[in-house]
Parts: C-alpha cells; sequence; structure tokens
C-alpha cells in the first residue's frame, strides 16, 4: 500500500503535488481520479490536478460552505458517494 501526508510533499494543499504523486504511483489518469474533500484547499488542489471532486458538507473549511467553492459535486454523507454520479463510468 501507498500513503502519502503533509509531510512528504514539498509543495501543501492547494498544490496538486500530492494528488500528482498518488496517481503516478498508482499509473491512473487524472480523468480516472476522484477527489473526496472538505475544504477550499482540497477543491483547489483538485482543480490544480485536473481531476474531479466531491466534497462533503461537514468538515473544515474556515467557516464557511465548501459549496462556494464550487466542488463538481456535494454530499452531506459519503454514503452518497455512491449515488452522487462521481463514481459513474460514462
Amino acid at each position: 500500500s501507498v500513503y502519502f501526508g503533509g509531510d512528504d510533499v514539498v509543495h501543501k494543499k492547494p498544490h496538486a503535488e500530492m494528488l500528482n504523486r498518488c496517481m503516478n504511483a498508482f499509473s491512473i489518469a487524472p480523468d480516472n481520479t476522484l477527489m473526496v474533500g472538505d475544504s477550499q484547499n482540497d477543491i483547489a488542489a483538485a482543480r490544480h490536478a485536473k481531476v474531479e471532486v466531491v466534497a462533503v458538507s461537514y468538515g473544515y473549511n474556515h467557516g464557511r460552505p465548501v459549496s462556494d467553492d464550487n466542488p463538481d459535486y456535494l454530499i452531506d454523507s459519503l454514503d452518497e458517494l455512491l449515488t452522487c454520479g462521481a463514481l459513474s463510468s460514462d
């Protein structure tokens, strides 16, 4: 297994470095990657990496609604990942 934390990269989110390293480690293209996060930095990192992003409506976002940052999908529960359309293979 592979994992990356904040101390494993030079550039922290919202930079795309961590997402790019993950995609490279598994040889996965951006169009086959989905970022799930709870903050504007997660959404920005996904945008910089050119991957779709699902934001959860709860969590850490500097005290403001994460919906303000226009994620591709917004869910209230991780269970909704199965039904929000983010995992569909068009």
